[in-house]
């Protein structure tokens, strides 16, 4: 993805395909996201981009922190391994972290092996691993 297509994704507004957060201050949270993304169809979270799509941008430690956070979430949080691809890209000075996950192929997917996450809209719900 290139500053140009980000900038069109932003004006649309988050879907069901993207996601858009300034930043993340739980690894519960971030893993709820994700779950809930590889529950569904897939998706990507643009991370230093505010609900109405303005560019907020990260600092490097938050790159750092969040790409951490990503595999231990993937790897420790949720009870199947989901595969997860980051890139940074730099737009008008301004630091994004594009986080795509891919649709799982392994459903259900839970947060700490009972949490069940799907996307509705552009949000997330909480489901019954049976409902899957």
């Amino acid at each position: 993805m290139n500053c140009e297509t980000l900038k069109k994704i932003l004006l649309q507004g988050e879907d069901s395909i993207f996601k858009f957060e300034e930043n993340y201050h739980s690894i519960d949270e971030l893993a709820e996201e994700i779950c809930a993304f590889a529950n569904s169809d897939g998706g990507y979270i643009l991370i230093g981009v505010s609900n109405n799509g303005t560019l907020k941008g990260l600092d490097l430690s938050d790159i750092s922190r969040l790409n951490q956070w990503i595999s231990n979430a993937t790897s420790q949080k949720m009870n199947k391994m989901v595969l997860v691809l980051t890139h940074e890209l730099i737009c008008d000075t301004k630091r994004i972290l594009l986080v795509h996950i891919l649709r799982g192929r392994l459903k259900p997917y839970a947060v700490n092996l009972t949490d069940v996450w799907v996307k509705s809209g552009s949000d997330k719900r909480k489901v019954p691993a049976d409902r899957i």
